[in-house]
């Protein structure tokens, strides 16, 4: 199916997509229809002629993936608020940032836009009431 099929289904059906690099922009689903987005894996860039190119020119590998990987990273929770009436939960799942000295981490929290963090205890306060907002549960 096309990303355009996939979208449409979803809208009449809605459920759970599970999508890659080509759902990371382009795509506008407001409101109910997105409300949590889980990144499995932070985007940093596969290694190619043009990242290894820019490595070699700058000279430092740190300060080209990751601005290369915060951009992507920001593209795909985009996805998520789209207006200033959306609400969604943003998951990171990459086990890095469970990690308080990766190295990383507060640049990629400092990057998001997304600022109030929640403990697992609010999770399921979160998701009854993005119920009650949308789907009247």
């Amino acid at each position: 199916m096309s990303q355009r099929d996939i979208i449409e289904q979803f809208k009449n059906e809605k459920g759970l997509i599970l999508g890659t690099g080509v759902f990371w922009e382009g795509i506008d689903l407001k409101k109910e229809y997105l409300t949590s987005l889980i990144i499995a894996q932070l985007p940093f860039p596969v290694p190619d002629p043009i990242i290894e190119n820019k490595i070699q020119k700058i000279g430092n590998r740190d300060k080209v993936v990751l601005p290369e990987m915060l951009i992507k990273l920001k593209q795909g929770v985009g996805r998520l608020i789209r207006s200033q009436s959306d609400v969604g939960l943003l998951t990171i799942l990459d086990n890095r940032m469970n990690n308080v000295n990766y190295r990383f981490r507060q640049d990629i929290f400092n990057s998001l836009t997304i600022k109030n963090e929640i403990t697992e205890n609010e999770i399921e306060s979160f998701q009854k009431d993005i119920n009650k907002r949308y789907f009247s549960i």
